[in-house]
């Protein structure tokens, strides 16, 4: 079996536009473009949209009577607003099963309608409302 060189460069600088793609759960749009435009580019293989905006990508094997199957998700999973209070305090969901406290520290994206990204350097559970 000839084992296939991978361009190490490349994978990281498509993994970090991947994770510097606003892609909040059930709008996952612009990642998908993003996966078809780079896996398209690539020789031998095939991307097809489905009706539901799934992206179906085949890459030839050297056998086809053993196919393989391989699935994922490119939404970004974590915490939705529930509520702006008055004070522009945000009052946050948990989308997934992970403690708060796992997240504490980290930089948080707000995305409205999928339109546009904000930027946090406070904790989910403390974001000011953006206006």
């Amino acid at each position: 079996m000839t084992q296939t060189k991978i361009d190490e460069k490349r994978l990281v600088g498509f993994l970090a536009d991947l994770l510097n793609t606003p892609s909040p759960t059930g709008c996952a749009d612009l990642a998908i473009s993003l996966c078809q435009e780079v896996f398209s580019n690539l020789p031998g293989v095939t991307c097809k949209l489905t009706r539901k905006g799934a992206l179906l990508v085949t890459l030839p094997g050297q056998h086809n009577d053993a196919p393989r199957g391989l699935t994922g998700h490119v939404d970004t999973l974590g915490a939705m607003v529930k509520e702006i209070k008055p004070s522009g305090r945000l009052v946050m969901t948990q989308v997934g099963g992970y403690a708060w406290n796992s997240i504490e520290g980290d930089l948080p994206r707000a995305a409205k309608e999928c339109a546009a990204v904000f930027y946090s350097t406070r904790p989910p559970c403390m974001c000011t409302a953006l206006r």
